[in-house]
C-alpha cells in the first residue's frame, strides 16, 4: 500500500468513524487514476464485507473470532494483496477500542502472530564448505547451475544445499528469511537478527552436517536452537530436521551438545530426514515438499490456539 492509498484509506476510516460523507478521488482515464478507483472500490467491498461479519456476529468475542479467521485467509490471497491491510485496519481503528482490556489484548496477539510470525527459520552451518556442495554436487548444478570451477568463490562460502531447501520451501508461499552470514560482518548485528528470527519463527529447520555439531563459541546453529527453545514453550516447539549421510555421534565435546546431537537425529528425539549424496532433483523437492503441510498444521494448530482463547 503505498502513501496515496494510505491516505485514501485513512480518510475512509475517519469518515465512517465519524458518521461524514467519505471523501471521493475523481478518476480522469491515467493509469494511476485507474489504480486510485480500483483500490477506492476494494476499500468500499471490504468494508461491506466487514459490515455483512459484524451484522452477523453481533457478540463482540464470536465477532472477534470471525474476523481474525476471515483476516488469515486474506494474508493467503496474494490476488488481492491490499485486502489484508484494508481488513486489519478496520479492526485497528473502528473495533479495537471499543473492546475490553481483555479482549483487546487477545484479539492484539492474535494480530501480532498474523504480522510478525515467520513459518520457518532454516538452521545451517557453512562450517562444512566446499566439501557440502561437493558431495551434492549433481543436484546443486543441475538446479542452480553452479559448480566449483565456474563458481569456486560461492563454492566454498555458500551452503547451496540449506538455498535448496529454501527455495522448494517458498515454492509454498511461505513467509521466511534466509540468513546469508556471509553478508553480516558485525557479530553483534548477525546475534541480534538471529535471535529475532528464531523468536518469531513457527518452525526451526536444522540441516545437519558432521560440522553442525562442533562445541565452539560460535556454533550459530546450537545458539538459534537455544533461543528457539527459550522463546517457545514446549507445546509450541517444532522441529524439522534434514540429515546428510554418514552423521556419526560427535566425540570430544560436551554434554550440551551431545544430547542436542541425539535429540536432533535420533529416533528417540526429532523425526528427521536423511537426504542421500546422489539424490535426484525431483527426489530432493519431493523430500521437501513432504514437509510443507506440517509447517502449515503447525502455524494453523497456533493460530486456533489464540482464537480458542478468545472467550
Amino acid at each position: 500500500m503505498n502513501a496515496r492509498e494510505e491516505l485514501i484509506l485513512n480518510n475512509f476510516i475517519s469518515a465512517k468513524k465519524n458518521k461524514t460523507a467519505v471523501p471521493t478521488e475523481i478518476a480522469v482515464g491515467t493509469a494511476v487514476d485507474r489504480d486510485v478507483l480500483i483500490f477506492q472500490t476494494s476499500v468500499k467491498t471490504c468494508y461491506e464485507i466487514y459490515q455483512t461479519i459484524k451484522i452477523t456476529y453481533p457478540d463482540s468475542v464470536v465477532f472477534s473470532q470471525a474476523y481474525l479467521n476471515h483476516l488469515k485467509d486474506e494474508k493467503k490471497n496474494a490476488q488481492e494483496k491490499n485486502n489484508y491491510a484494508i481488513y486489519k485496519s478496520f479492526l485497528i481503528f473502528l473495533e479495537l477500542e471499543l473492546f475490553d482490556p481483555d479482549l483487546k489484548e487477545k484479539v492484539k496477539a492474535a494480530l501480532d502472530h498474523l504480522d510478525k510470525k515467520i513459518d520457518y527459520f532454516c538452521s545451517y552451518t557453512r562450517k562444512g564448505l566446499p566439501e557440502i556442495n561437493s558431495s551434492y554436487e549433481q543436484v546443486i548444478y543441475k538446479v542452480l547451475g553452479k559448480k566449483q570451477d565456474t563458481h569456486a568463490k560461492e563454492w566454498s562460502d555458500v551452503n547451496f544445499v540449506a538455498k535448496l531447501i529454501v527455495r522448494y520451501l517458498n515454492n509454498h508461499g511461505f513467509n521466511n528469511y534466509f540468513f546469508d552470514l556471509d553478508k553480516i560482518v558485525n557479530g553483534e548485528e548477525i546475534e541480534t537478527k538471529i535471535f529475532d528470527y528464531c523468536g518469531r519463527t513457527i518452525v526451526l529447520i536444522l540441516l545437519a552436517q558432521q560440522e553442525t555439531f562442533l562445541d565452539q563459541s560460535d556454533n550459530w546453529c546450537f545458539k538459534e536452537y537455544g533461543h528457539y527453545q527459550t522463546t517457545h514453550a514446549p507445546q509450541e516447539q517444532k522441529f524439522l530436521v534434514f540429515t546428510v549421510p554418514g552423521l556419526v555421534t560427535p566425540v570430544n565435546v560436551g554434554s550440551k551438545i551431545l544430547n542436542w546431537f541425539n535429540y536432533m537425529t535420533t529416533t528417540e528425539g526429532v523425526s528427521n530426514t536423511k537426504i542421500d549424496f546422489d539424490v535426484s532433483p525431483h527426489q530432493f523437492k519431493a523430500a521437501i515438499n513432504s514437509i510443507a503441510p506440517i509447517i502449515a498444521d503447525v502455524n494453523d494448530r497456533l493460530f486456533r490456539e489464540l482464537i480458542f482463547s478468545i472467550n
